[in-house]
């Protein structure tokens, strides 16, 4: 999950700031969305939530996440959490290649998703 969540990361500090001279422009971000592949678009993926949703349901299928575990709720959760990382320092102007992530956050994520993992 270290390397899920450490791709959610990067993936956002390089995408988010490509971002940053369209929110005013809702239908080109549409567009981005559906190019994404939040609605069948052409470029396929679905973007993290789906991507990481996709993975917990293997994981759960192989007996190494909880049955009674979520999938796309935590993809939410986690996804959020990355947001929460970059997003404000792209509204705030910090170039996305400046964007670091604080000390012990991975960890912090990695941690709590252990919760996820089957009871002994």
């Amino acid at each position: 999950m270290r390397t899920l969540i450490e791709y959610g990361l990067a993936t956002l500090n390089r995408v988010l700031p490509v971002f940053a001279g369209v929110f005013g422009h809702p239908k080109v971000l549409a567009r981005f969305h559906e190019l994404a592949g939040h609605s069948g678009g052409v470029l396929g993926g679905g973007g993290l939530p789906i991507t990481f949703a996709a993975y917990l349901g293997g994981e759960q299928e192989l007996g190494r996440v909880r049955s009674d575990v979520n999938p796309e709720a935590t993809a939410s959760l986690v996804v959020g959490a990355c947001h929460d990382v970059t997003l404000p320092r792209l509204f705030h102007g910090v170039p996305g290649n400046d964007i670091a992530v604080p000390t012990g956050f991975v960890d912090g994520l990695v941690t709590i998703l252990h919760g996820i993992a089957p009871r002994p």
